[in-house]
C-alpha cells in the first residue's frame, strides 16, 4: 500500500495522519541528539496540512493536541526556502510508536479488504 493511500483515508482521524506523515518523512525525536538546524516544509503546520489534505487549522489543533498528550515536540527553526523560522513538528517515541501501529493496522485493514475483493 501506498503511504499517501494512507495519509488521505477518511477512516484516519487528523492525528494519526500526521502521525504517519512525521514516521515516513523520519521526524523522530532522538534523545541526545540536537535537532536539525534547518528542517523540511514538509515538518512545518503547511506541509503536514498538505501531506494530510486537510486545512492548517485543523492540524493546528490537532497538533496542540498531540503535544500535550506528548506524541510530539515542535521547535523553532529555520525552514528550508523560507526566510522566516517556523515550528517544525518531531515525532516523540510514544507518537511513533501510535504511528506504526497505525500504519499496521491499515496493511492488515487493506489486506482483508482485498482478500474479499473489495479493496
Amino acid at each position: 500500500m501506498r503511504i499517501d493511500a494512507v495519509i488521505t483515508s477518511p477512516d484516519l482521524t487528523v492525528k494519526q495522519r500526521f502521525c504517519i506523515h512525521l514516521l515516513e518523512i523520519k521526524a523522530i525525536e532522538e534523545p541526545g541528539i540536537s535537532q536539525t538546524i534547518v528542517a523540511s516544509e514538509d515538518r512545518t503546520q503547511d506541509g503536514i496540512a498538505a501531506a494530510c489534505g486537510v486545512t492548517r487549522p485543523h492540524v493546528t489543533i490537532e497538533l496542540g493536541r498531540a503535544k500535550r498528550e506528548g506524541m510530539v515536540t515542535e521547535e523553532l527553526c529555520h525552514i528550508e526556502g523560507r526566510q522566516r523560522r517556523a515550528y517544525a513538528y518531531t515525532l516523540t517515541f510514544k507518537g511513533m510508536r501510535e504511528a506504526e501501529k497505525i500504519k499496521e493496522r491499515e496493511k492488515g485493514q487493506t489486506h482483508f479488504d482485498q482478500e474479499r475483493g473489495t479493496a
